[in-house]
């Protein structure tokens, strides 16, 4: 599935409303999501920082539900379509049976097994096309 929308940060959003079209109202409210994520790489919002005290993290998380609830529709779209696809896919194997050698799987056990079951999937396809050749050409 080549479905690869996403949903940009609406920081300035956050800034003027406590959730989407609900407006910030309180003086502290405005002063709680005056703040920039992207502007300056020492600040505390840089994407090199990953260590937050409870102010900064309260506020990228209410950032983080914001945008989450401004484009609650689009992700339960994407969500949906994914769904969709496994359940007409059902035999998709989430690796190549090729692939089970570059993972370095310390129980050989454990390899085997992942390498039957992607076998048996493969088995799984290749019988579902030819039953459906056999019901297209008779």
């Amino acid at each position: 599935m080549s479905d690869c929308r996403s949903f940009r940060v609406s920081q300035y959003r956050v800034q003027k409303h406590l959730s989407p079209g609900v407006p910030r109202t309180t003086a502290e409210d405005l002063k709680f999501a005056d703040f920039d994520i992207f502007d300056d790489p020492t600040a505390p919002y840089s994407t090199f920082n990953f260590q937050y005290d409870n102010f900064h993290f309260d506020r990228l998380a209410k950032l983080a539900e914001f945008n989450t609830l401004l484009n609650i529709d689009l992700i339960k779209e994407v969500i949906i379509k994914k769904i969709t696809h496994i359940k007409k896919n059902p035999h998709v194997a989430p690796i190549q049976l090729a692939d089970v050698e570059r993972l370095h799987l310390s129980n050989s056990l454990k390899a085997e097994q992942l390498k039957e079951y992607l076998a048996e999937i493969n088995r799984s396809r290749v019988q579902e096309q030819e039953q459906e050749q056999e019901l297209e050409f008779g």
